[in-house]
């Protein structure tokens, strides 16, 4: 496959065709939720055939590996059985839903399968329709067509809104092939609006100047450490994004009155809603007032995105900038922002805390950094490393012992040889000199403790110089995450 690379631009639209483009997405998300209905049943059946179930748990031979082949294709689980089953229910919707549009559907769907079968994937689940935001076609030709300045959905013709003086997007359309489009909504104030994506040829022209050297990244749920030749720094992960908590829960409370206000028929008397009703959409009204509160969350949501969005593009241009081989921890988010699953009890007797770093991580997105990290690393030429956290252990380590030890999560200054460090700031210098090689499948890690000696003492100057700077800013009044 060739180079890809996206660009969006806003779809100028009246209330008819914004109507009828919601519509079109509600149609497509019923389609892809018909098609998780099949592969759910389909993959049901398989998991219940004993001969299926006489190849799980070990490693596979070939004549193995060809019966479950076989198995697959008795049940239904092939893409193209796939496309020929989401073209039945293409038909159903008599000309307004695009058979190409759908066949991309069925692939999504079936790459989920596939996850699930080879690589012990999760569960397939269906989508919300107010949470399903976009759709795409294959290619040019057909369900989505644009000549430069109108896009074409069906028979919507959408005018592109492109500003007099956005030089590089009329450049980039003009001197790159189009690929296929994407059509996605986004909430604005009390209704969605609409963009095109352009899927383009090649890579975009926008170049940052790099350095040469490592860059080490110790990335939190709230903050970010790097190290490199040229800076040593921490700091928050969105600085400028407000959090929206309180907002949401005055919010949240004022909703919930407003529905028990308009809805008492589907209260207990002690306050609990009655089962019957749980399930049902029909049985619940919304009223106005309901919706405009629905819609100043929905708002909420949405400024946050953006200005996360915004925060992050700007940081990962800079850190692209410090060096050529950028090294980060490669961390399991979804499994940071879970509740703890034990009761336990303290040395007090009292119970201990199940939250872990839910809030945190919806607040500062530092998944989405690293995602950024990685597209913008393409089109630099940088190499981004990913290293096990587990192997690694960058924030035990000590290079002048060249042991690990153990920190507790409050102490953020650890002792290093005879200095005091910040702990964050220190795992960023090991992360920044991690050597690794393959020995029999496996990838071994080390540190190189020569280029630690001699690299250290410039690394304590940067670092006394970024904790006296944390000192200024807290004295001036701002605000600095502990």
């Amino acid at each position: 496959m060739s180079e890809t690379f996206a660009i969006k631009a806003r779809l100028i639209t009246n209330n008819e065709q914004e109507f009828q483009l919601n519509k079109l997405i509600g149609i497509y998300c019923h389609i892809q939720n018909v098609m998780i209905k099949h592969a759910k049943s389909c993959i049901t059946n398989l998991e219940r055939d004993n001969k299926y179930r006489a190849t799980r748990g070990h490693k596979l031979s070939k004549e193995e590996k060809q019966l479950c082949q076989e198995l697959l294709l008795k049940y239904g689980l092939n893409k193209y059985m796939f496309h020929k089953y989401v073209a039945k229910q293409t038909k159903l919707f008599k000309g307004q839903a695009n058979s190409h549009i759908a066949q991309k559907i069925s692939d999504r769907v079936w790459e989920a399968v596939e996850s699930y079968i080879y690589k012990n994937g999760k569960e397939l689940h269906f989508k919300q329709r107010r949470k399903y935001k976009s759709f795409v076609n294959k290619n040019i030709l057909t369900g989505i067509k644009s000549d430069g300045k109108t896009i074409k959905i069906n028979n919507i013709c959408l005018p592109i809104f492109i500003r007099r003086n956005d030089q590089y997007l009329k450049d980039i359309l003009k001197n790159n092939r189009i690929k296929y489009y994407q059509i996605k909504r986004e909430w604005h104030k009390h209704k969605y609006r609409f963009y095109v994506i352009f899927y383009l040829e090649g890579h975009s022209n926008k170049q940052y100047p790099t350095a040469n050297g490592n860059v080490g990244i110790d990335i939190g749920p709230s903050t970010i450490a790097y190290d490199s030749e040229k800076e040593t720094n921490i700091c928050e992960l969105g600085p400028n994004v407000i959090s929206i908590e309180r907002e949401l829960f005055i919010l949240n409370r004022r909703l919930d009155r407003q529905r028990r206000a308009n809805n008492p028929q589907n209260y207990n008397e002690d306050g609990t809603i009655k089962k019957d009703t749980k399930t049902f959409k029909k049985c619940w009204y919304k009223s106005k007032r309901m919706k405009v509160t629905e819609h100043k969350i929905k708002e909420l949501y949405q400024k946050r995105t953006n200005r996360l969005n915004q925060a992050h593009n700007i940081l990962a241009k800079y850190l692209l900038t410090l060096g050529d081989n950028i090294i980060i921890e490669d961390m399991h988010w979804s499994a940071l922002a879970k509740k703890a699953k034990k009761t336990e009890k303290n040395d007090k007797g009292s119970y201990k805390k199940k939250k872990r770093f839910g809030k945190s991580i919806a607040n500062h997105a530092p998944s989405k950094l690293i995602t950024l990290l990685k597209n913008k690393a393409l089109i630099c030429g940088v190499t981004i490393t990913e290293v096990d956290c587990f192997k690694t252990c960058a924030t035990q380590y000590d290079h002048t012992t060249g042991e690990f030890v153990k920190h507790p999560l409050y102490e953020r200054m650890i002792k290093i040889g005879n200095d005091k460090v910040q702990r964050d700031l220190h795992s960023a210098f090991n992360l920044r000199h991690i050597l690794s090689y393959k020995d029999e499948d496996e990838i071994v890690y080390h540190y190189d403790n020569s280029a630690m000696e001699t690299n250290y003492s410039n690394f304590k100057k940067r670092h006394d110089i970024c904790m006296s700077n944390i000192k200024e800013l807290r004295k001036a009044g701002n605000y600095i995450p502990a």
